[in-house]
């Protein structure tokens, strides 16, 4: 589904609803957040909670949710942002109060609309402003070194102390530090060795005696017999 279709879509089931005075804006040429404003009007505010629970249940079912939604419980101006497309639901009051769609089709070069929600969540009256250029520059400022030699701090942080890391310095004294000195074993290390040279000692001693030789013949006829019974 298109914007556009989106948007009559949305007029569509504002109409089933009995909303009045249905719009479509294009603001592709003025804004870049979205493509259409649909403005409709309910005759009090329980019409205008109807229009946009019409429009919420339908366009739901087609797995479409607005990003965000104020207004409802007042119900003088509903606003619901579905992206490509802003739902306006107005009361006849507020709709000639805001004059939204007028204010929208004569903004030019360098104004906006500005409107904030009220802490109850009501939108203030939209005002007509200009916006100001920047008066900052895209680009590189000029003689950096000048500037930063210029700067209080340049006393303190203007010195290069080092080009290395920290992790490059303690690198290198790790190495020089481990690189004259044999290798350390730990009296633990020594003593795990000799308990195993002890251990495979003992075990061969057990393996060569009586015991042993009988336990390896009883192993060895077990192995078989398992051998035989899966044959």
């Amino acid at each position: 589904m298109t914007s556009l279709e989106q948007a009559r879509r949305i007029a569509a089931l504002a109409q089933e609803k009995l909303a009045e005075d249905v719009v479509i804006l294009d603001m592709r040429p003025e804004c870049s957040f979205t493509d259409y404003f649909l403005i409709a009007t309910g005759r009090n505010p329980r019409q205008t909670e109807a229009i946009w629970d019409e429009v919420h249940v339908q366009l739901k079912k087609q797995q479409l949710l607005p990003t965000g939604v104020d207004g409802v419980r007042e119900g003088a101006w509903i606003v619901a942002d579905y992206i490509d497309v802003v739902l306006h639901v107005f009361t006849p009051e507020a709709r000639a109060y805001y004059k939204l769609e007028e204010l929208l089709t004569q903004l030019g070069t360098g104004e906006a609309a500005v409107t904030i929600l009220s802490e109850g969540g009501v939108p203030t009256p939209v005002v007509h402003t200009k916006i100001r250029a920047p008066r900052s520059r895209m680009g590189p400022a000029d003689d950096i070194a000048a500037a930063a030699a210029a700067s209080p701090l340049a006393v303190k942080y203007g010195t290069r102390v080092d080009s290395q890391s920290a992790r490059e310095l303690l690198a290198a004294r790790l190495d020089a530090s481990t690189a004259d000195k044999p290798p350390v074993v730990k009296e633990e290390h020594r003593g795990a060795a000799k308990a195993t040279k002890s251990g495979a000692g003992e075990l061969g001693d057990f393996l060569n005696s009586r015991q042993g030789k009988a336990m390896q013949r009883e192993v060895i006829r077990g192995v078989f017999g398992m051998l035989r019974k899966r044959i």
